[in-house]
């Protein structure tokens, strides 16, 4: 029995049970090992993280690459025309590549025993500053916070998208059945469906027992993609019908981002590797996974586009012809996600939870109310104070909630891909990177070598940045956040469906509904006065007068004569 111990903060548990995970079932579930994280003893099964091999450890990195990002490269590859898709996909590539080596190096800098456990990313991120420039040496802290809730926001981005790629995929399936009579639009009824067997799923809180059936998703999800390759590569159209350049390139640059954010598991990937030299060589496991990847990736894209040209669907798996074997497809892909969700989501829950943990105890809970917490806790409200519980539901299916809610807020799976691999993993996998490293070598280096490294990361970071900034959004497509509006903190999601889409032809019927759901909300218990609040054009917030938003309801763009409500609060 091999007994490994992790004693490291939140964040690296996560991390190492990201690698533990992926590295175990995916070779050696035939083993049994005891893992201890801190206090708690699990029993797992695979390798050590100190015995992981470089096969294995290649073969896990490709496969947190190839997750469910290669379906959308075809969509991709249409907003960028074939040619710019090919150099596109190499470029990103790349530069996730050296951002990864990046992290490695700065690992090298600040291990100085050879018996020293490297580094994870979040303790990276502190260490960089309080072990580069003296003036920067006080913002280690808040830089680790920075990066944690990158981590956060693009993980749960993960989840909704993965959520909606479920609903999609179910919907199409059902469509192409003739299951009832769904319609392309009824993509959030399908949500709705899905939450009651996600909450069930997000029930399990044994990583053990969710690495199982992600590894039966992963064989599953592989013998989608091998029928997908099939039809791609037959009855190839001629490559003159498609266009070699397009103008959509942010869309492209923020959909092959997301596909290429791998960046969380490679820390943990290195630290569990017997021979960790062999992980950043020339030709060592980094750069192999990549190269297989960029050809994957690039090989999809191209022949998908060239396949469906402009009208292919966000997912490949949407324009797939209406035979069983490809209606299967669907299906199969739907199942596999839903299965390997859970993984997701405990990675999400484990990030927040602590700082939830901590609020309450901050505030002198009983030590059995925290304790029940862990999974089960509740939320209520509280005369002027903000007080973390969740009513009669885990905190893993609260938070599936909330994504559910995103996730219908935003029915167009392109559109979320995009805003993911923008805002999220744009931070994440390039620019936090690039910056950590400029400031652990700033002073490391001098003459023209530090030149080099200011113009390579600076060039690195701007290009970072404009991707981060500069995602192009349909005009009935947007998502913002937004607080302290008229005294009321909430946060919103702006909805992305045109109110013709529920049959809503003029407020009144708008309002009418607002009342029913008002009713409704009485009927739950909810406090009887109600706030309206309508900003700008996109969303209607329904929360309590004791300052906390109860629940956020999307209901598309309104006419602007309904601003005048704002004055009435």
């Amino acid at each position: 029995m091999i007994e490994i111990q992790i004693f490291d903060g939140p964040e690296t548990f996560i991390n190492d049970l990201i690698a533990l995970e992926e590295i175990k079932y995916l070779f050696s579930w035939f083993s049994t090992s005891s893992i201890t994280i801190g206090n708690h003893s699990k029993m797992s099964h695979g390798p050590s993280m100190s015995e992981t091999t470089t096969l294995q450890a290649l073969m896990t990195l490709l496969k947190c690459y190839i997750g469910t990002g290669i379906l959308s490269m075809p969509k991709a590859f249409a907003d960028s025309g074939y040619i710019f898709g090919v150099l596109g996909v190499i470029l990103i590539g790349f530069l996730c590549n050296l951002c990864i080596h990046m992290l490695v190096q700065i690992n090298q800098v600040l291990v100085t025993k050879p018996e020293q456990i490297p580094y994870d990313y979040q303790e990276l991120a502190q260490l960089s500053f309080e072990n580069g420039p003296k003036k920067l040496r006080e913002y280690g802290q808040m830089s680790r916070k920075i990066l944690t809730i990158c981590l956060c926001l693009s993980q749960t981005g993960f989840c909704c998208a993965y959520a909606l790629f479920i609903a999609k995929n179910l919907l199409q399936f059902a469509i192409n059945l003739e299951i009832g009579f769904w319609h392309e639009d009824d993509v959030v009824y399908f949500l709705c469906l899905l939450l009651p067997i996600m909450i069930a799923l997000n029930f399990i809180k044994s990583i053990y027992h969710l690495s199982l059936g992600s590894l039966f998703a992963n064989v599953v999800q592989m013998a989608s993609l091998l029928i997908i390759l099939y039809n791609l590569v037959t009855n190839i159209p001629y490559i003159g019908d498609r266009k070699p350049f397009n103008h959509k390139l942010p869309q492209f640059v923020s959909t092959t981002a997301f596909t290429f954010e791998g960046i969380t598991v490679t820390m943990p990937l290195y630290r569990s590797m017997k021979k960790r030299e062999n992980f950043a060589k020339p030709f060592g496991v980094l750069n192999m996974a990549i190269l297989f990847v960029i050809i994957l990736y690039s090989s999809v894209g191209f022949l998908g586009y060239l396949k469906y040209g402009e009208d292919v669907g966000a997912s490949i798996t949407f324009s797939l012809p209406n035979e069983p074997l490809y209606i299967a497809v669907q299906f199969m892909y739907a199942f596999s996600i839903t299965f390997s969700y859970p993984i997701q989501m405990y990675v999400a829950i484990h990030l927040m939870w602590p700082t939830i943990r901590d609020y309450l105890m901050e505030r002198k809970k009983s030590e059995l109310i925290v304790n029940m917490s862990d999974y089960m806790f509740r939320s209520s409200l509280q005369s002027s104070k903000l007080i973390i519980q969740f009513i009669n539901c885990s905190e893993s299916n609260f938070l599936f909630n909330i994504l559910v809610v995103l996730a219908a807020s935003i029915p167009e799976l392109d559109l979320i891909i995009e805003l993911i691999g923008a805002f999220a993993c744009t931070s994440v996998a390039i620019i936090i990177p690039t910056v950590l490293h400029l400031v652990t070598f700033f002073e490391r280096k001098s003459g023209l070598s530090r030149k080099w490294l200011i113009i390579k990361n600076t060039s690195i970071l701007v290009f970072g940045l404009l991707v981060l900034c500069t995602v192009e959004l349909n005009d009935n497509h947007f998502f913002f956040l937004f607080c302290n509006i008229n005294r009321i903190r909430c946060i919103a999601a702006v909805s992305v469906t045109p109110l013709s889409v529920f049959g809503v032809t003029n407020f009144d019927e708008t309002l009418f509904d607002f009342c029913t759901l008002r009713l409704a909300l009485q009927l739950f218990g909810f406090d009887e006065a109600v706030v309206v609040v309508v900003v700008v054009v996109d969303v209607i917030v329904i929360v309590d007068l004791d300052d906390l938003p109860l629940v956020i309801f999307m209901i598309g763009p309104l006419s602007l004569d309904v601003l005048c409500l704002s004055g009435t609060i």
